[in-house]
């Protein structure tokens, strides 16, 4: 059976900047990676993504966001009240795991207070002898289809510095600030890149002693990137899953009475397929196809 590559409104455009994106160093991270796999649920929205389509659909009936526009990769991704539940969801997440491996061997804050001047306040802070405080900001972009998304990649991460160099309180230890940015598909900006190999050495030590298969740097590395991209791909699956069950209850909330247990069969069905885990044969097919 043919599959359709790309949703109905997706351009030529948007065809090629999609597949920059899958492109970009890091978008593989998540189905690659040997240390940590994504749930079934995630796997099948990365393969959607990757091909242009909506993850989740019901025959006859239609998804809208409580925008009120009919739900696509790109709207979802782009609209500003889905932006906000999901994007800042998902980068807090990746914060809180990087956070769990450096916390054992080194200082490290979330959301740590008092570092700039005003309200403003970075996702996370550890404290190294070699590089002193740094400070790390993140941000995950959908790419607007047309751009060039490495150019993308680097001028989020610029503007991340730029933002918190004017009002960081004056410190007598060394200071680094890090925009670390990514795309929705994983892909990493050079100061992502750089952060996630200072955070695999610093944890070498306690990687190593608590994570299978952890023999060298180099896999410390590996194991970073492989929950950095895990985060930002199952935050993909929820954002999508949610919108995709709040839109679908709007769509048929005119139809209710016709169809009173719908949406309790929708919400066990879905909780089945998110419990369920990816057997090592299904991880090999993923990675093939992606």
């Amino acid at each position: 059976q043919h599959l359709p590559v790309g949703t109905d409104d997706e351009d030529v455009e948007a065809l090629l900047s999609r597949l920059a994106n899958i492109l970009i160093d890091g978008a593989g991270d998540c189905v690659a990676g040997r240390f940590k796999c994504l749930t079934n649920a995630a796997y099948c929205v990365m393969a959607f993504l990757r091909l242009g389509l909506y993850p989740f659909s019901t025959s006859g009936l239609t998804a809208v966001c409580s925008c009120g526009k009919q739900l696509s990769v790109r709207h979802a991704f782009g609209c500003p009240q889905a932006r906000r539940r999901g994007r800042t969801h998902t980068h807090d997440n990746v914060g809180r795991c990087l956070h769990a491996l450096v916390r054992p061997v080194a200082l490290s804050l979330l959301e740590p207070a008092g570092l700039c001047r005003g309200s403003l306040r970075p996702d996370w802070m550890y404290v190294t002898p070699a590089d002193g405080r740094v400070i790390v900001d993140f941000t995950i972009h959908n790419p607007d289809p047309g751009v060039n998304v490495r150019v993308c990649l680097e001028r989020w991460s610029s503007d991340k510095v730029a933002k918190y160099s004017p009002v960081l309180v004056p410190s007598s230890g060394r200071t680094k600030i890090v925009g670390a940015a990514m795309t929705t598909f994983g892909g990493y900006s050079k100061q992502m890149r750089e952060l996630a190999v200072s955070v695999g050495g610093l944890c070498f030590s306690y990687v190593r002693a608590v994570v299978p298969g952890v023999r060298s740097v180099a896999d410390s590395i590996a194991y970073v990137r492989n929950l950095i991209a895990i985060e930002n791909a199952e935050g993909n699956s929820s954002l999508l899953r949610q919108l995709w069950q709040r839109g679908l209850v709007d769509g048929i909330a005119g139809r209710r009475r016709q169809l009173p247990v719908l949406g309790e069969f929708l919400n066990v069905a879905l909780e089945q397929h998110q419990s369920q885990q990816v057997t090592g044969v299904d991880r090999h097919v993923a990675a093939d196809f992606m």
